[in-house]
């Protein structure tokens, strides 16, 4: 995702956030010096870059930050019982509760995630994305409301994915359960 940050993104949610612009002017002069780059030893001539942020900057991952804050926010605030956690450029979404609440939550919630995510002209890796529930019909009843989300319905994931509880009694069983699939994979 870094490589599709806009920079006029990052101005404006700068704007909103009160993030030293000074900083950011600093930022965007270095990653959009002229380059070559190097791949498999072949050079290409001097490019200069409209977009991006170096993905082994100090910076990088502040500006990420920067650039998901607005809509990560507004999903978190949306509903009440969601959790969300950014790690980079990936986003986890918790919800407990009953089934019809988990879904109705879940798929607004990725709702806005979308939103936000198609707003700020980033890409979603949708093979990326997974969706993990304490049983199967909540699942099934989250991915149905998301066309593409059925494939996303996983046991375990080693990865940050959403985490939906219907309710049920036996949470940390669950998530034993799972890290025990995994170490066996």
């Amino acid at each position: 995702a870094y490589e599709m940050l806009q920079y006029w993104l990052l101005q404006r949610e700068a704007d909103r956030f009160g993030f030293d612009l000074s900083i950011l002017r600093f930022l965007v002069v270095l990653y959009s010096m002229e380059r070559v780059i190097i791949l498999e030893g072949v050079a290409t001539g001097i490019v200069k870059p409209l977009r991006a942020v170096a993905a082994g900057c100090s910076f990088a991952d502040l500006m990420m930050r920067l650039a998901l804050m607005a809509f990560v926010t507004k999903a978190s605030e949306a509903w009440a019982g969601i959790r969300l956690a950014v790690v980079v450029d990936d986003i986890q979404v918790l919800a407990v509760g009953e089934r019809l609440r988990v879904v109705t939550t879940m798929s607004k919630t990725y709702a806005i995630l979308l939103e936000g995510i198609k707003e700020t002209q980033l890409v979603l890796a949708e093979d990326k994305v997974i969706l993990l529930a304490s049983d199967a019909e909540t699942a099934r009843l989250v991915a149905r409301r998301h066309p593409g989300l059925d494939k996303a319905i996983r046991r375990s994931a080693r990865n940050l994915g959403a985490d939906f509880g219907a309710g049920k009694p036996g949470g940390a069983a669950v998530r034993l359960g799972r890290a025990a699939t995994v170490k066996k994979k």
